[in-house]
């Protein structure tokens, strides 16, 4: 029965503890460990896992200007229940912070926003401190905050933000 489970939780969860929504993954400049800006947060093998198993997990692509839209994510951030921002650089547009998973585990996220010649791109992060699998809860982690993120925009979200998310 054991082995049955483990077999049957590797195949529904990769044995991951750090994913992202992001084309060049954020990395973590104040939370340790820390990286250095630029440095590949995955090998090859872990890109490829990561757009197999997550294919929805996409960087949010916004018509609207980067100050808004990081506006937008540290409201989303700050109503999400267990979500603790720890350090935040409105001037780089970026966050870093913390949150327990249903599991008990801590997690670390860190959201960044860049300016794209059309608007902006949000990129979001969530490792686990324990690297081992997460049973998909860095994923989902990352859900909840794309799905508050959509509807902090009050009235109507940009037009692109649902269809992204579809």
């Amino acid at each position: 029965l054991v082995l049955a489970l483990a077999a049957w939780t590797s195949v529904r969860f990769p044995w991951l503890h750090d994913v992202a929504a992001a084309e060049r993954p954020p990395t973590f400049r104040w939370l340790a460990p820390t990286e250095p800006d630029g440095a590949d947060v995955y090998d090859e093998a872990q890109a490829q896992t990561l757009r197999t198993r997550y294919p929805s997990l996409q960087p949010v692509r916004l018509s609207s200007r980067p100050e808004r839209t990081f506006g937008h994510a540290v409201v989303a951030a700050g109503g999400l229940p267990g979500w603790h921002l720890e350090h935040m650089s409105q001037r780089e547009r970026r966050f870093e912070g913390t949150t327990r998973t249903r599991l008990g585990f801590e997690s670390q996220i860190v959201v960044t926003v860049r300016p794209e010649k059309t608007g902006s791109v949000l990129e979001v992060r969530s490792r686990s401190n324990i690297a081992t699998g997460d049973f998909g809860e860095n994923a989902r982690t990352i859900q909840r905050f794309l799905k508050l993120l959509g509807q902090t925009w009050m009235c109507k979200p940009p037009a692109d933000f649902a269809a992204k998310r579809g």
